[in-house]
């Protein structure tokens, strides 16, 4: 498909998810940077380019990413946690809770993504985690029963 169309951004996206999968950040962010030459706003390439600049030790590249995810999709979860991921490992603990805070809003409803993330270990035990940690679960709780 590369061979007939280079600029086909759909074969870009499976090699950069086959590269993120095998763990080779690098080649996986080459390619999510394809994708998203053809398609600025690609929300999933944007988030996974976030991803592997995060796994390269490229917070701010990362971020970046995050934060155009969050102007495409404005109403997704996602940018804002994965946000949060990235403000708690670099000991922003107030940041990190203000945009869990910001998730929750936006439908974040999963508790162990919250409460087994290593991520977030340095924010256990602080009296606004328990506030978060909560309304989680209770947002959890009260959601709907998949059908």
């Amino acid at each position: 498909a590369i061979a007939v169309d280079p600029t086909y951004p759909h074969v870009y996206r499976r090699l950069a998810d086959l590269f993120f999968e095998r763990k080779d950040w690098t080649r996986a962010l080459e390619y999510y940077r394809r994708v998203l030459a053809s398609l600025p706003q690609h929300f999933e390439a944007l988030i996974q380019a976030g991803n592997s600049a995060r796994f390269l030790s490229d917070p701010v590249a990362a971020a970046g990413y995050y934060k155009a995810a969050a102007k495409v999709r404005a109403d997704s979860w996602i940018p804002p946690y994965n946000l949060a991921c990235l403000r708690a490992l670099e000991g922003d603990p107030d940041a990190a809770l203000a945009l869990l805070g910001v998730a929750t809003g936006l439908g974040f409803r999963a508790p162990l993504l919250l409460e087994e993330n290593p991520d977030f270990d340095s924010l256990h035990g602080l009296a606004s985690w328990d506030v978060v940690a909560a309304r989680v679960r209770a947002a959890a709780a009260s959601a709907p029963a998949p059908r």
